[in-house]
Order: C-alpha cells, then structure tokens, then sequence
C-alpha cells in the first residue's frame, strides 16, 4: 500500500536525495547548521530521526511522543521494532537532547528514560 497516494492522491516528487544511516545533512547557504541522520524503524520501516549534537536536540518525528509510545499503526509499522529504535538508538543520545516529536510538546531524553523507567 502507498501510503501517501491512500492521502493525498496521485504525487510526483522528483530530485529526491536518498539518506542513509549515519549520513550527515548540511545546508550549502549554512553549513554550519547540520544533522545527523538516525535510522529508527517502527514507526514506519524507513523512519529516521535527526539529530544535531551541536544544537542539542533531534527531531524524532512520530518516532516518540512525550510520555507515549509513538505510532506505529501505519502499513509498514512494527510495535516491536518502534521499541528497539526508541532503547537502542534515541535513547543513546545525552540526556540533555531535546526531542521534538510531530504532535507533542518538547522533551528531553532524560524525561523520557524516566517515564519508560529506563
């Protein structure tokens, strides 16, 4: 199923760049802001989060919510995986990042390692 045809309908999107994990995105007009690109599956299998350790936060998406699991409902979602990502992957970050999610307030990992009793 393609989800964003199931949404919007029929959408040509062309000169996309494909990320990787690991992958480092910069702005040519302000290279001193970047990201890092984190790989999270669960949400959707292609899910990423990203992450500037410069500023201190990442932008975890529907990743996690504050105090709640993100979603993990959508063709492709896995509960099991969303968890992993979350322990393994977000969760590794220092504590004082703040995640900015796609429908809650700001947190911090230090918040969120609390509330998953981690």
């Amino acid at each position: 199923m393609n989800l964003s045809r199931q949404c919007v309908g029929d959408m040509i999107i062309k000169d996309t760049i494909k990320f990787a994990d690991k992958d480092i995105i910069s702005l040519d007009d302000n290279t001193k802001f970047s990201l890092k690109v984190i790989y999270v599956p669960g949400h959707t299998p292609d899910s990423v989060t990203l992450y500037s350790k410069k500023d201190n936060i990442a932008f975890v998406g529907d990743t996690i919510f504050k105090e709640c699991l993100g979603n993990y409902t959508f063709p492709g979602g896995n509960k099991n995986a969303l968890i992993q990502s979350i322990t393994e992957r977000i969760f590794t970050l220092p504590d004082e990042t703040v995640l900015y999610s796609g429908h809650s307030k700001p947190t911090t990992i230090k918040a969120e390692k609390k509330f998953y009793r981690m």
